[in-house]
């Protein structure tokens, strides 16, 4: 007697299970991508929820302005930036993002603080209230992070499982 193991197939079976094989991975592909949908949907939710609910300071300027206290999420004024928060879904990319240019200033805050704003065409600087001269020493911003912070608080294995347990055997 041998101690070699001996597994007979015959095509047929093989065939079956090359199909099963495939049937699985394609639904596992399927079920990963629409996890991975669910995920940046998600996501985008979470960071417009933050916006939504974040902490204003006190009234400023002739519009009385409410910004956000730094470090919280920026204020929804306008809605420009809060309806620009978008998805991008690729065929193996999905993203979270903004094209509003100053998003990266509301994230990051400037690094330049107390800097002058010169005029160049004008006589001087208004608000159309108050005249300020040819020019103003600006303090900065202070950032008001609302990607990373939700991106950090949000667990994303909740709605991949979810999808994970719609593969039937």
């Amino acid at each position: 007697m041998s101690d070699f193991l001996n597994v007979n197939m015959e095509s047929s079976d093989l065939t079956r299970l090359i199909k099963r094989i495939k049937g699985i991975n394609s639904r596992i592909g399927k079920a990963t991508r629409l996890a991975m949908v669910d995920v940046v949907n998600d996501l985008r939710d979470n960071i417009m929820l933050s916006m939504r609910n974040t902490k204003k300071g006190k009234p400023s300027g002739p519009k009385a302005h409410r910004s956000s206290l730094p470090g919280n999420p920026p204020a929804v004024d306008s809605g420009r930036l809060f309806n620009s928060i978008d998805i991008n879904i690729g065929r193996s990319t999905f993203e979270v993002g903004t094209d509003i240019s100053y998003a990266s200033t509301m994230e990051f805050g400037t690094k330049k603080k107390n800097f002058a704003i010169k005029i160049k065409e004008k006589k001087s600087l208004s608000n159309g209230i108050d005249f300020f001269g040819r020019e103003v020493i600006h303090p900065g911003i202070e950032a008001r992070p609302f990607m990373k912070p939700a991106a950090d608080s949000y667990n994303p294995i909740p709605a991949i499982m979810d999808r994970l347990k719609e593969i039937k055997r």
